[in-house]
């Protein structure tokens, strides 16, 4: 198994971040998101696109 922590301020620094880990063919089978601002539909909604793009 192997994990990677993306980390963001933001939803343009969440999907940075996420792009980086996919680039070198990292492929995410779960995800446990912790968020203070309650963002939760961004943060999947960024999850979704990226996972269709590979």
């Amino acid at each position: 198994m192997h994990a990677k922590t993306i980390i963001g301020i933001n939803q343009e620094d969440i999907q940075v971040a996420l792009k980086e880990s996919l680039s070198d063919g990292f492929k995410p089978t779960l995800a446990i998101v912790f968020t203070v601002k309650q963002e939760r539909e961004v943060v999947c909604s960024i999850l979704h696109v990226a996972l269709k793009e590979k």
